[in-house]
């Protein structure tokens, strides 16, 4: 028996087709949209003992995402490869757990989406602050030049942090970008 892959989509039924094609020999695939945002996760993947939510709670959400069985890192990885080799990927992934079981498909669709955002947020400060350590503080004017690396400092400890924020790195960028964006070669 093949395991059951859902794939959110709000839509791009098309691309949703074609993974379904490409994917169907190895799992079990069902294409699910904005219909099904109130089901939990348990009841979308069959599980015994969950039924379904006949409230009237559908929410839509703006991206696709893949939800997968309980797999290995490897054969996730393999999967997106798969998937990136046929311009097919689907950025937002998650994987069937205990904890989400439990979930709606509106709160996983929530939660993985400020994960994605943070991490996106996060990287593109980091590579800000990359881009930027290029800059050699000695070519800008002394002022100019203390108040760099306080920033990049301050930009780098946000990224430390583990209470951070995306606002946090969001500012931080912003901040960054504004006085010393210019400063970086096109």
């Amino acid at each position: 028996m093949k395991e059951t892959l859902l794939i959110y989509t709000s839509s791009k039924q098309a691309k949703a087709e074609k993974i379904k094609t490409i994917l169907q020999e190895q799992y079990e695939v069902r294409i699910i949209g904005d219909q099904e945002t109130k089901q939990t996760i348990g009841y979308l993947f069959q599980l015994p003992g969950f039924t379904e939510n006949t409230k009237d709670e559908n929410t839509s959400f703006a991206f696709d995402m893949m939800i997968l069985p309980i797999m290995k890192h490897e054969e996730i990885n393999a999967l997106s490869k798969q998937l990136r080799d046929q311009d097919l990927d689907i950025e937002r992934k998650a994987m069937l757990t205990e904890h989400n079981r439990h979930w709606t498909l509106a709160a996983l669709l929530k939660e993985v989406d400020e994960e994605h955002t943070y991490f996106m947020k996060r990287n593109e400060l980091g590579y800000l602050i990359q881009d930027l350590m290029k800059i050699d503080p000695a070519s800008l004017p002394e002022v100019e030049a203390v108040t760099f690396k306080k920033m990049l400092v301050d930009a780098y400890d946000v990224l430390q942090e583990q209470k951070s924020i995306v606002e946090d790195f969001q500012n931080h960028y912003n901040a960054l970008q504004k006085h010393f964006g210019h400063h970086l070669k096109k």
